[in-house]
């Protein structure tokens, strides 16, 4: 699973909610967009699923269901035909196709090596995306607009860090800001958007501080190393970071949910942590990590996170809150 949000933290009754949003997020992609489309798994597109439900004045209905990375036993999952888990299947899908050809454009990555297989699995992705246009409405054009954008942006150099970040603030907004629309909840809408942006703004810091040494090393652009000196990225970064979560705080505070308790833990207490945890690392610490844990080869040896929705249970004892794995997660 990609995306900045893996897991929702020890609560228990947190953990369960976005268990059931999850494996049923998982189980739509199958669905309406083909086995193969579950590997597109989208942490940030689980709260999606989760913010749908929280405007509803519904709570969704769930069947029970068995998955592998739960030990196959019996849980609810909310049923793939309801309004946030549909949205959610198809900005993941939309996501993973965008992010295969994020990686043929680079070449990067394994997926150079079978280019051919990885297009037409995007192009199709796409393409049911495409048939799905009342749910997915205005971010289905969005997204793909604004990966343009954004390519051609990290071509202007002198900048600052909030113009190469932009592209993707917008697409986060609209992405956010239409959940309202699916809810029926029009008076979330705007905060929703700012809210989606702040989101965007964090989620394109913490990739540019984690990728701060590959990007040196395969000499690609990155934001935060274009715009500070060395010495200044860190500081500056948690800067960034802190004010655009100041702000999805206060604008938190004036949407309308029915069923808030969860996804404000997300936004606020969950993305912190996770923030802390990856900014609190300083760019020669992180330099360090990456070389262990992707080497030359370019493969993670991360125990967790990699295969799993949430890292609270060790893989190794099976407990929470041991010290048997080095995850960085924040939950």
């Amino acid at each position: 699973m990609f995306g900045l949000m893996k897991g929702c933290g020890p609560n228990r009754i947190y953990r369960e909610q976005w268990t059931a949003h999850y494996c049923g997020l998982c189980l739509a992609l199958g669905k309406y967009y083909g086995q193969t489309a579950r590997m597109t798994l989208n942490g940030d597109a689980v709260m999606l699923s989760l913010l749908c439900e929280a405007q509803s004045e519904k709570s969704y209905e769930k069947t029970s269901g068995r998955c592998p990375l739960q030990g196959f036993q019996k849980i609810p999952v909310i049923q793939n035909h309801a309004p946030g888990i549909c949205y959610g299947a198809g900005i993941s899908a939309l996501m993973g196709a965008a992010l295969i050809r994020d990686h043929i454009r680079d070449q990067d990555g394994c997926i150079p090596y079978a280019e051919t297989l990885f297009s037409r699995l995007a192009g199709k992705w796409l393409l049911t995306a495409g048939k799905n246009k009342r749910m997915l409405g205005k971010p289905l054009s969005v997204v793909e607009k604004q990966m343009q954008v954004q390519q051609v942006a990290e071509k202007s150099p002198g900048k600052d860090f909030l113009f190469y970040s932009r592209p993707t603030e917008t697409a986060a907004g609209h992405i956010a800001a239409h959940t309202a629309v699916l809810a029926r909840m029009p008076e979330n809408r705007e905060i929703l958007f700012h809210i989606g942006s702040m989101f965007g703004r964090i989620v394109y810091l913490l990739d540019s501080y984690r990728d701060l040494y590959r990007d040196r090393i395969h000499k690609k652009f990155n934001a935060l190393s274009c715009v500070f000196p060395h010495y200044r990225i860190q500081a500056e970064a948690k800067y960034i970071f802190q004010k655009a979560h100041n702000e999805i705080r206060e604008k938190f505070a004036k949407l309308h949910l029915i069923s808030p308790d969860t996804v404000y833990f997300l936004f606020t207490e969950h993305l912190q942590s996770i923030g802390g945890g990856i900014l609190g690392m300083s760019p020669g610490l992180l330099e360090q990590k990456n070389k262990k844990n992707f080497g030359s080869a370019g493969r993670s040896s991360k125990k967790c996170c990699d295969c799993c929705d949430c890292c609270c249970d060790c893989p190794d004892c099976g407990d929470s809150g041991c010290d048997c794995c080095d995850c960085d997660c924040g939950c």
